[in-house]
């Protein structure tokens, strides 16, 4: 027979991990985990750790599905073609401040459209009162220029003191009207001090005017920079415009 010093002995030879629990009967004895400050699990405890598992299992799924769909909104993104907004202009920009200006717009742009500067050369007309021949011959060359530097299926706007004088929110609109018809790409035109060829406003979808005011034409390109990032904010519906 075991003696209750043997008993002792056998319960502490047990391992100190675990609580065991004898049916009295001679059959094993089952072990139960024990939690962090040393107390067997009970059935509450062993609910709770069931919820926290099943809580983090449901975050890990929702965090799986909110990357897939940021994964998806990636690929759209790569996919959306920007609309294409064209500057061409015949002459230089020389003025530092006018060049700065219109770096600033057109870096401002980028985030709405892909927005380039075409410059192409003035022809030189030597004789101070040329005749009108010897101006109509210059710009049908500049015009030949202009027209082979558009884009394909552009709509080109010809910027012209005959032209039609519109709002900023009236070139926002026109802009966002090409950009919904599926031919959404535009050409701004600025000639030389000599203005546009027939050939180019003829071809023109808008003859635009920014008033009846003479400015120069270096000037007039960094104003119509900043009325197409204008006219995109405003379609954006940013607070730049007022």
């Amino acid at each position: 027979q075991q003696d209750a010093s043997g008993s002792e002995a056998d319960a502490g030879s047990r391992n100190p991990g675990s609580v065991t629990e004898g049916d009295g009967e001679g059959k094993p004895d089952r072990k139960e985990p024990l939690r962090s400050d040393g107390q067997a699990l009970c059935q509450s405890d062993t609910i709770a750790v069931s919820e926290l598992f099943g809580s983090g299992l449901a975050l890990s799924g929702a965090a799986r599905q909110l990357s897939q769909r940021e994964s998806l909104w990636s690929a759209r993104k790569e996919k959306i073609t920007m609309q294409n907004i064209d500057l061409i202009c015949v002459g230089k920009l020389n003025a530092k401040y006018f060049a700065e200006g219109v770096a600033e717009y057109q870096k401002r742009l980028a985030a709405f459209a892909s927005f380039r500067i075409v410059e192409l050369p003035e022809e030189k007309i030597e004789e101070k009162n040329a005749s009108d021949a010897v101006v109509k011959k210059a710009l049908d060359k500049e015009g030949r220029a202009i027209l082979g530097s558009v884009r394909k299926g552009a709509a080109i706007v010809a910027l012209c003191i005959e032209g039609k004088q519109i709002s900023s929110e009236e070139l926002a609109q026109f802009l966002a009207d090409r950009a919904n018809s599926g031919a959404g790409d535009v050409a701004f035109v600025i000639g030389s001090s000599h203005g546009l060829s027939d050939e180019v406003k003829r071809a023109a979808a808008l003859r635009f005017s920014m008033g009846r005011i003479t400015m120069p034409h270096q000037l007039a390109r960094l104003v119509l920079t900043e009325q197409i990032y204008r006219a995109c904010t405003i379609n954006a519906g940013m607070k730049y415009h007022k």
